[in-house]
């Protein structure tokens, strides 16, 4: 269990919670062509389109397994504020799961947070 927050200028944190290789505070900083990817990577994701929650059956989850990891992305731009909460037991068609999972590692990936939280050669 962790977060990483990253302002608008490219600084940021990781603060790792539980699960993870690096517990408490991290400083992270990304650079400005970072920050312009990542901007770039959200609209690419569809994030700006996406559903609210994704984590029971009143959210389009066709069946709901339990005991399963989640995400929240939270993302405000230009004012404009949303947040993506999305729970790994929502199964179904109309999930956007590979899109979700894709734009968390690839914030992890521009964060390079990655090693923070697993120990090199593992997958999460």
């Amino acid at each position: 269990m962790y977060a990483v927050d990253i302002a608008r200028n490219g600084t940021g944190s990781f603060i790792g919670k539980e699960h993870v290789i690096a517990k408490g505070v991290h400083g992270i900083e990304l650079t400005p062509a970072d920050i312009a990817l990542l901007s770039s990577v959200l609209d690419r994701s569809g994030f700006w389109s996406l559903n609210g929650r994704y984590q029971s059956e009143e959210d389009g989850c066709e069946a709901v397994a339990t005991d399963q990891p989640g995400l929240s992305i939270s993302v405000v731009r230009q004012g404009k504020a949303k947040t993506v909460v999305f729970y790994h037991g929502c199964q179904g068609a109309k999930i956007p799961r590979e899109a979700l999972n894709w734009l968390a590692n690839t914030i992890d990936y521009l964060a390079n947070t990655h090693p923070l939280i697993v120990n090199p050669g593992e997958d999460r």
